[in-house]
């Protein structure tokens, strides 16, 4: 069988993006792939990996104000993607928008069940 890629080449499962302001400040956008300045790597085994973003980051829409941890887990069949925020400062912080953006691989092989299951939603719909 052939396996599956589900992630476009060169690309990265794991960007977040914050829109985010600290009290009444300007509303501000920070992303974790334009945090490496302060991202820490760790690993636990295979199973699991944790990046942790904390500090000021110099990059432009580099982390501020808050702390951001992903945690990537294997369980059984499965990947499970947490996410944990901590504010820094010392006012109230608003998340206006978390955005986890996937992208998914659309050059397919030649043997389509490898890429994915079709599923009939128009069918569906009109037996309900």
């Amino acid at each position: 069988m052939t396996p599956t890629i589900y992630i476009r080449q060169g690309e990265t499962l794991g960007e977040v993006v914050v829109r985010y302001r600290a009290g009444q400040g300007a509303w501000r956008e920070a992303a974790a792939l334009a945090s490496g300045d302060i991202r820490t790597v760790e690993s636990s085994g295979d199973a699991s990996r944790t990046f942790s973003y904390a500090g000021t980051g110099q990059l432009p829409r580099g982390i501020r104000d808050f702390q951001l941890t992903e945690q990537f887990t294997l369980q059984e069949d499965g990947l499970v993607w947490t996410l944990r925020f901590r504010n820094d400062t010392d006012q109230p912080l608003e998340l206006g928008d978390i955005a986890l953006p996937l992208p998914f691989n659309r050059q397919f092989i030649k043997d389509n069940r490898a890429n994915y299951t079709q599923c009939d939603a128009g069918a569906r719909s009109e037996g309900a």
